[in-house]
């Protein structure tokens, strides 16, 4: 309620189109939506659900950390190789320009530093998401040969590896809550 007053003042003072106005909008939604799920708590066909949810996510915050920082190191690789970097080439920068700044790999984070940039393309990689693979045309062949090693052990420890564990904490996890649904609910 606070966060749409708040909305509720800044559109008044500002507009909706403000950049704070639309951070308060995401950060009611938030709310919102922790709200629903509490209120859907109540709802006998939604509580088991709710109740599930909660619990294995719950169980996966030592996952999560672990994974925070396996995708903090991997992505400090993507810097050291400097992939999507337009700096590294002069036919990359070139294409960029030509393309009006849009439409090459790796354009969605042109306004990010290059550290976030690559820690969200890692996160990508991570999930099986091989967008970086367009700007390979611009490497010279000893980064390309190497980037491909690099990219072949983040695919082992992140796709395959990482993966397959996520499914096994999300059985575990649910079987878990799943034997004590009752005491939950």
């Amino acid at each position: 309620m606070t966060t749409g007053i708040l909305n509720g003042i800044v559109h008044y003072n500002s507009s909706p189109y403000n950049l704070t106005s639309k951070m308060i909008m995401i950060l009611n939604l938030i709310f919102s939506l922790q709200r629903s799920l509490e209120q859907m708590r109540i709802l006998e066909a939604f509580s088991p659900i709710v109740t599930m949810l909660g619990g294995v996510l719950g169980e996966f915050q030592d996952f999560l950390l672990f994974f925070f920082i396996l995708v903090t190191f991997l992505s400090m690789g993507l810097s050291v190789l400097q992939i999507d970097d337009p700096r590294i080439s002069e036919q990359y920068l070139s294409d960029i320009k030509a393309a009006g700044g849009f439409g090459y790999a790796g354009s969605e984070y042109k306004y990010l530093w290059g550290s976030v940039r690559n820690w969200i393309v890692m996160l990508r990689i991570s999930t099986g998401d091989f967008n970086i693979l367009g700007s390979l045309n611009y490497l010279d062949a000893p980064y390309n040969q190497l980037f491909w090693a690099f990219w072949t052990l983040c695919i082992l420890i992140c796709t395959i590896i990482f993966l397959n564990f996520v499914i096994t904490k999300a059985c575990a996890a649910y079987e878990k809550i799943a034997e004590r649904l009752t005491e939950f609910i």
